[in-house]
């Protein structure tokens, strides 16, 4: 193995005994698997630097465990070994962003047996001027305004796919608040915030397009706005749902699906179009702008009230579960509550 990687698996065995704090059985069997790994790597594609290696060539190696009749717990024990060595990287370079990135790359990388994770990533805080700039250039280029109208949309809202499809109506200049339904006729009021609500103005006034929606292609997404028509807030889709048709308004669950298989199509054009102007190199979609709202909300010690505001959410457990420390504490909370360290019974310190 080449020096750049020697000199990395020596910070990753430092990380395991000093910081991990690591049995020596693991220690073993993490640092035998990365370097495994890592010839894996520098043998069949001639890698020889960390920053080189990527999230393919660990997609690639477990194609290769599992042709070799690995079991599915062994691959993903070595596949958890190899996340554990680049979170080690990363945390003896906590402000290196290449290695922040390759953190989040390598944890998408899904092991055997493993299915995609309703819990998604949050952007680098970094990359959000970045990605700001690129969907401002992608205007320019196609004399739109629907780029960063876009993107700070969903910064913005912590937004869904699902809410391509808001209409103009629904957002309520005058109380700052943009009132929709979501999921199962539940009717939310989100704040506005001071700099979204400007950005839509400017759209308003300068999109090349006239429709009864924010952005060109949106469609509403749910069919509860037809089918519950005498149900509490729905009174003011009354004119909407006579025209259904004309506002793409989904009259059952078949349109319904439809209308929101479209929004996501069209979202993913435009989030792609940022991603690749910006040369971010990781997925972007509505979903991770809500992640990472809600995530920086933790850090900035934002309330719970206001997250659950925001968020749309009636339960503070949603709210939680969005912010990653909260989750964990309950997490923590559940085993906690299994100790009883006034009752230890010789012998049973191995169970704890």
């Amino acid at each position: 193995m080449v020096d750049d990687f020697n000199e990395k698996m020596k910070i990753f065995r430092e990380y395991l005994i000093v910081r991990a704090k690591s049995s020596a059985d693991t220690i073993d069997k993490y640092t035998r698997f990365t370097k495994e790994f890592l010839d894996f790597v520098s043998k069949n594609y001639g890698v020889t630097k960390i920053l080189e290696v990527s999230p393919k060539h660990l997609v690639e190696w477990i194609k290769y465990l599992t042709k070799k009749g690995y079991s599915g717990n062994t691959i993903n024990l070595k596949r958890s070994a190899v996340i554990k060595f680049f979170d080690a990287l990363y945390n003896e370079e906590p402000d290196n962003p290449d290695l922040q990135n390759k953190v989040i790359l390598f944890k998408n990388v899904h092991g055997i047996g493993k299915v995609d994770s309703n819990q998604h990533e949050p952007i680098p805080v970094e990359w959000l001027p970045k990605l700001k700039d690129a969907s401002l250039t992608l205007d320019e280029k196609f004399g739109s305004t629907e780029h960063y109208t876009a993107f700070m949309f969903f910064l913005y809202t912590g937004g869904r796919s699902q809410l391509y499809g808001v209409l103009v109506d629904e957002i309520d200049f005058e109380n700052h608040w943009l009132e929709t339904f979501v999921k199962r006729g539940k009717y939310i009021k989100i704040p506005l915030h001071p700099h979204l609500e400007k950005v839509i103005k400017w759209h308003l006034k300068n999109r090349d397009y006239d429709s009864p929606y924010l952005f060109k292609h949106g469609k509403y997404p749910y069919a509860d706005i037809y089918i519950n028509k005498n149900k509490k807030g729905f009174e003011k889709y009354r004119d909407v749902i006579k025209n259904a048709e004309k506002y793409n308004i989904p009259r059952n669950k078949q349109e319904e699906k439809r209308n929101r298989d479209s929004n996501r199509k069209n979202v993913s054009i435009l989030c792609n179009r940022i991603r690749k102007e910006a040369r971010f190199n990781e997925p972007l979609y509505p979903h991770r702008f809500r992640e990472t709202l809600h995530y920086e909300f933790e850090e900035l010690g934002v309330s719970i009230n206001t997250a659950m505001a925001i968020g749309g959410w009636s339960s503070e457990d949603m709210a939680y579960y969005y912010r990653r420390t909260g989750k964990h504490v309950k997490k923590a909370l559940k085993e906690f509550e299994k100790i009883d360290l006034l009752n230890i019974k010789e012998g049973d310190e191995n169970e704890l």
